[in-house]
């Protein structure tokens, strides 16, 4: 990517976060009004927007703001097998010969649709 669009990218993400920062902390009423004034900019009305809505419940609203402004939630999910030991050690401890037998039965499984 070249620096210059690296540049603007990063330059629109310091300004988002500042126009958030800016209106999260004004009473609703403040903001139905600024989100109502010709004056206001597009992107101050878009951001308002999402604040208004996050705040009456919308979900998706709340997940833009919160992984903008903190980043998002990751989320790590552990597979054991029935030995119940993590997939990594599992397979780890199998020789060639088990792995490639594992491995077919999962082609096998996937090309046949079952679980």
């Amino acid at each position: 990517m070249p620096a210059d669009v690296k540049e603007a990218r990063r330059l629109n993400q310091v300004e988002l976060e500042r126009v958030m920062n800016k209106y999260l902390y004004m009473s609703m009423r403040r903001l139905e009004r600024k989100k109502e004034d010709s004056r206001t900019r597009g992107i101050d009305r878009i951001v308002i927007g999402i604040i208004l809505k996050g705040t009456k419940g919308n979900v998706p609203c709340l997940n833009i703001l919160a992984e903008r402004l903190v980043g998002k939630v990751k989320t790590e999910i552990e597979v054991t097998r029935p030995n119940q030991k993590p997939i990594e050690e599992t397979l780890g401890d199998m020789s060639d010969e088990e792995l490639e037998a594992y491995y077919r039965k999962l082609e096998e499984k996937a090309r046949s649709g079952s679980r």
